[in-house]
């Protein structure tokens, strides 16, 4: 059971196994997904919870077409630009 106090402020209860669930609205606006990582820190007497979030995970999907060249011949037309710019 949860209620709302004010400005996305929710009291929640702990379960028996001290468990607690995050509101859906904190889930949808932190993308915080099933086995996401959650550091406990202490702030002076107050509980801070902070997502880390995989960013190699989240960078999934980014590049729209394959990249068909290897990083030796992007790096050779990247020298061979430099020495064009040069002259």
């Amino acid at each position: 059971m949860s209620t709302v106090v004010k400005n996305k402020k929710f009291i929640r209860g702990l379960s028996s196994k001290f468990q607690v669930v995050i509101p859906v609205v904190f889930r949808e606006r932190f993308n915080i997904k099933k086995n996401s990582l959650i550091v406990f820190e202490e702030n002076k007497d107050n509980l801070v919870l902070k997502i880390l979030n995989d960013p190699i995970k989240e960078a999934k999907g980014m590049l729209k077409k394959p990249v068909k060249k290897t990083a030796l011949e992007l790096v050779k037309e990247a020298r061979k630009e430099e020495l064009n710019l040069e002259k």
